[in-house]
């Protein structure tokens, strides 16, 4: 909530902010989404990246990120082409891409604690928009710099209203833009 938001920011102290536009992508029938695969153009000022996220495999446990400059809004379907599956590719054929939903967020970074951080914090508050409807959200996710010293970092949530979620912003897009 606001009030959470407004007590973490001011733990944060003056963090790096950067505005960000992540417009998701997929066909009419769903072909990547139903595969597992995330097709989306991120924009931050006038710079844009495609990025095609491929699903884990048998043989890796984590997904595999493919990026690439845009150089407008749109996709580029030639490196999603290159970079995808070939039963993909094939159930693909020549349907068009369409923009499935977008997020509009602000990202504030800051290392915690400023001293000698243990964590890297990023704090993402904005807007999911999809058919002309927006919802609000504020996402707050943590990296362990390896440092080890957790005690250092755990004031940074005392007495915040905070709810653990599985779901992520490309399933809650998807889930969203299909009413349910």
């Amino acid at each position: 909530d606001q009030a959470a938001c407004a007590m973490l920011q001011t733990r944060l102290g003056t963090p790096s902010d950067v505005h960000l536009e992540s417009a998701y992508y997929d066909t009419a029938d769903l072909i990547l989404h139903r595969a597992g695969i995330r097709l989306e153009v991120v924009r931050a000022g006038r710079h844009s990246v495609q990025r095609v996220t491929l699903p884990p495999a048998l043989h890796r446990r984590d997904r595999l990120i493919h990026e690439a400059e845009a150089v407008g809004p749109l996709p580029d379907r030639g490196h999603l082409l290159a970079v995808l599956p070939p039963t993909v590719v094939a159930a693909l054929g020549e349907r068009p891409l369409e923009r499935v939903f977008a997020l509009r967020f602000t990202r504030s970074t800051a290392m915690v604690p400023q001293e000698k951080p243990v964590l890297e914090v990023t704090l993402d508050r904005g807007v999911l928009a999809v058919a002309g409807t927006e919802t609000a959200f504020a996402e707050l996710m943590t990296t362990d710099l390896g440092r080890g010293d957790w005690a250092a970092a755990a004031g940074l949530l005392s007495d915040v209203s905070v709810r653990m979620t599985a779901e992520d912003r490309w399933e809650r897009g998807f889930r969203i833009a299909a009413g349910v």
